[in-house]
């Protein structure tokens, strides 16, 4: 099993710094630029007026000290006030990842009558009737994960080609399969260190000379999708399961269905 995480979430801090020093710099320059040009105007204000009887009112050294107090008190006033709410979202994001959960979906396995591990689903009758292919969702972390739901599953076919796999819109039926999940309720609630148990209903077809329609070997990726919240219901995030299956056919006519990696992804 692997968990890939997001890539973008470990930049977030770096372009959330970048974006906090460029305002500071572009309202700096602001006030730098316009505060003399501003005092400028007063001062030529001044001397020109029209108004009689208005007494000169300072130096222009005086004015331009004035200017200067000005321009320095402002630029602390625009950092003070952007570093407290720097630090104000800093503190809202901490918060929000000590409440995070952390979900992964795993394969439930078989075991044989010794006990042993088996990573096949067991798919027999599946010609005749569905049968169903056990997973799970576990919460690996200390928090609370709500709202736990399915959101879409996806089929991939891999590609030969590019050694990859490609996505399949029509799905497979076209291969005389189905699989479709098993949805009875959703919106669960899985406490630190749980899991919830889920199924997927997997059925195969014969074509019309009584072989299978997919042949003798099939590989695809099935991937699920699914969303849930942290406990305060504030953020809500996206999961993907993806389960590698490789379908056989032995000697004896016989179906099997094994597991091979899965992965975990954080979207």
């Amino acid at each position: 099993m692997s968990i890939k995480n997001n890539s973008k979430e470990n930049e977030k801090p770096k372009r959330q710094l970048i974006s906090f020093t460029s305002k500071t710099i572009l309202i700096a320059l602001a006030i730098l630029i316009f505060s003399p040009l501003l005092t400028y105007l007063i001062i030529l204000f001044i001397q020109n007026t029209p108004i009689k009887n208005l007494p000169h009112i300072g130096s222009v050294d005086t004015w331009i000290s004035f200017a200067g107090s000005i321009i320095g008190g402002s630029i602390t006033m625009v950092a003070l006030a952007l570093t407290i709410n720097y630090e104000s979202e800093a503190r809202k994001k901490e918060e929000l990842r000590q409440i995070k959960p952390v979900l992964v979906g795993e394969p439930i396995y078989l075991e044989d009558s010794w006990g042993r591990v088996s990573k096949e689903f067991n798919v027999n009758g599946c010609i005749e009737q569905d049968v169903q292919l056990p997973w799970m969702i576990k919460n690996v972390s200390n928090n609370i994960a709500n709202n736990l739901s399915i959101i879409r599953e996806y089929i991939y076919l891999y590609n030969t080609k590019t050694n990859s796999y490609d996505i399949e819109k029509q799905g497979l039926y076209s291969y005389g399969i189905t699989m479709l999940q098993v949805i009875l309720d959703n919106n669960f609630l899985l406490e630190p260190n749980s899991y919830q148990n889920f199924n997927t209903n997997f059925k195969c077809e014969y074509d019309n000379n009584g072989e299978f329609m997919f042949g003798n070997a099939f590989n695809f990726l099935y991937v699920k999708k699914y969303s849930y919240t942290d406990v305060r219901n504030i953020v809500t995030y996206e999961n993907l399961f993806k389960m590698e299956l490789n379908i056989n056919i032995d000697v004896d006519n016989k179906l099997h269905l094994f597991i091979g990696n899965y992965y975990n992804e954080e979207i």
